[in-house]
């Protein structure tokens, strides 16, 4: 792709298959695949409208960086584990994750609370044995683990994004059971 500029006056005296960028008081600026004549000049886009694009581009990526931290934290908030011998839902909310630590760290049984999966509304504090909460912790740590893992995979690719288009194409469900 080329960049060429055009007195804005000419303007009405061409044709041909171009893309206009930007525009100042003395010229258009376009791009074009194919080579283009006179009047078009080769050029460069004027400082300003590259700082411009160069702003856009950088706030897209802390939005989407933003974004993409939101739904980390969001897809962290419950789990799922078999512990019990069936799948129950568990609430993994910040204090939620220092009670199951502590009571892993004291190694001793325990009352926990979780919901069946089939009717996650119906939360109980249900017993569990010793390696139970062990087997629900891993299973939070692993849940956890690969979201964040995710996230970053996620982030990588905004780091690396050098449109706006391809900042806002990059969506939390792109990745889906990604494992680190």
């Amino acid at each position: 792709m080329k960049i060429y500029l055009l007195e804005n006056e000419k303007i009405t005296e061409v044709v041909g298959t171009y893309k206009v960028l930007t525009q100042d008081t003395l010229f258009t600026y376009v791009e074009s695949e194919t080579e283009l004549s006179e009047p078009f000049k080769e050029g460069a886009l004027p400082q300003e409208f590259l700082q411009t694009q160069a702003d856009a581009l950088n706030a897209a990526k802390a939005q989407k960086t933003q974004e993409l931290n939101a739904a980390c934290d969001a897809s962290i908030q419950s789990f799922i584990s078999d512990a019990l011998g069936s799948m129950h839902i568990y609430d993994a909310k910040l204090e939620d994750q220092l009670n199951l630590l502590g009571l892993v760290g004291a190694n001793i049984d325990s009352f926990f609370r979780c919901a069946p999966l089939t009717n996650p509304l119906d939360k109980q504090n249900l017993p569990h044995t010793k390696a139970q909460l062990k087997a629900v912790y891993n299973d939070a740590l692993k849940t956890k683990s690969e979201a964040i893992f995710k996230c970053g995979v996620l982030k990588e690719k905004v780091k690396k994004a050098s449109s706006k288009e391809e900042v806002l194409k990059i969506v939390w469900e792109e990745i889906d059971g990604t494992q680190p």
